[in-house]
């Protein structure tokens, strides 16, 4: 152990300050997680480390991040999560435009930095972050701040777990009062409990927290917090325990549905070949739309990916084909995006709503948009019939709800 630094393995290290700041070294130049008040800079001669490259956050709250300018001085990037740039590098225009009074959004931005941050990358999720030899991988850690990530890497032979305020040692939240988003809702409850169930199925070694001692046990701990959650969703909010099961429901053999509690329905169609087709595929549940008191001016909508485990392991689907999106809004599209760039699946859509789909920045005035594009890989006119797999199909253009609609 340097004075300051404790070594957690060969080539990392904690080091505490206004909350833990990481440190991967490689030769004499590191990368660190959150950066407190940057006052690691003064210590860096300790273990041999004369350059830190970048800085990556696990969130925009000011103990992680209130020393990023010093950084930036002696040559430091900034990553930031995608879903919280906004509140590092436009923080100054948030806080031009918060709500003072009669305020109903219990979110814990109030807790964002002062002064805009320069930021040099964005941190998509899902996605990999790759300094040297060290790939970190970005994971939806969505509980204790909306935008919140996890990074999973391979450190010294151990799979590692950066968590910010996700969980603490013990199985414990690290506040309470970050689970109100909406006055007196507790949805982050629910989002944490999703947000653990999904690091779960990495399996790290360690779990290394904005706060607190390093979790040693990983599995226990989450074990216990998805135990506590539980126990408290059903106190405060028991109409949404059922959020915290996903699970799919046999209509028949060959047809699944996503349950009454996700956002908007959705349904997979699987064929005797292990192939599925999905129709529509939004949110796990209703309340990552964030469209009422509990959304920042500034931000767009998250979309986190549910049911696919399930799907993959007890239904044994060996691949998802395609999407077939039934209209344009938001909350049956989030989830397409994800599907095409991580399981390589196919949007077939008609063809009244496909540049609707295509370009969502041409058609931002028209309601409940979803802000990627999605790719179009197949055009249908109204009324075409088409095949898949052992199943004919036929398409209408159908408005009503929105113009751009149609019936399969």
């Amino acid at each position: 152990m340097a004075d300051n630094f404790t070594r957690i393995t060969e080539h990392l290290y904690k080091f505490c300050d206004t909350c833990n700041v990481y440190l991967i070294k490689d030769g004499d130049r590191g990368i660190i997680i959150d950066a407190g008040s940057g006052k690691v800079l003064d210590y860096l001669n300790q273990i041999g480390v004369s350059r830190i490259d970048w800085v990556v956050h696990t969130h925009h709250h000011r103990d992680q991040c209130w020393g990023d300018h010093k950084l930036i001085e002696k040559g430091a990037g900034i990553a930031v999560p995608e879903y919280e740039r906004y509140l590092f590098e436009e923080v100054e225009e948030f806080w031009d435009h918060k709500r003072i009074y009669d305020n109903y959004n219990d979110r814990n931005t109030f807790f964002s930095i002062g002064r805009n941050i320069p930021v040099k990358a964005a941190l998509q999720d899902y996605e990999t972050f790759t300094w040297r030899n060290y790939k970190l991988e970005i994971l939806p850690a969505k509980g204790h701040t909306m935008g919140s990530i996890a990074l999973i890497a391979e450190i010294d032979g151990k799979k590692i777990a950066f968590t910010g305020d996700l969980i603490y040692e013990g199985g414990k939240l690290y506040q309470l009062h970050a689970m109100e988003y909406a006055y007196g809702d507790m949805m982050g409850l629910v989002f944490t409990h999703q947000s653990i169930s999904k690091l779960a199925l990495k399996r790290p070694n360690l779990c290394l927290p904005s706060h607190g001692p390093i979790i040693e046990k990983p599995d226990l701990c989450i074990k216990q917090l998805k135990h506590r959650v539980r126990r408290l969703v059903r106190l405060t909010c028991p109409e949404k325990e059922e959020c915290l099961n996903e699970h799919l429901y046999p209509i028949s053999n060959h047809l699944l549905w996503g349950g009454a509690l996700t956002c908007s329905n959705f349904y997979v169609i699987k064929s005797d070949s292990g192939k599925a087709l999905f129709i529509d595929y939004g949110h796990a549940f209703g309340e990552h739309m964030h469209v009422g008191s509990d959304r920042e001016d500034q931000e767009v909508m998250r979309f986190v990916a549910h049911h696919l485990e399930e799907l993959f392991t007890e239904h044994k689907i060996k691949k998802i084909d395609a999407v077939i999106p039934s209209h344009v809004h938001d909350d049956h599209t989030c989830g397409i995006p994800y599907l095409q760039k991580h399981l390589g699946v196919e949007c077939w859509t008609i063809k009244q709503m496909a540049s609707i789909l295509e370009n969502p920045a041409r058609w931002s005035s028209t309601p409940c948009c979803y802000h990627e594009p999605i790719r179009i890989d197949r055009r249908f006119s109204d009324g075409e019939e088409f095949t898949w797999e052992e199943y004919k199909f036929r398409i209408y253009h159908v408005p009503g709800q929105t113009e751009f609609h149609s019936v399969i």
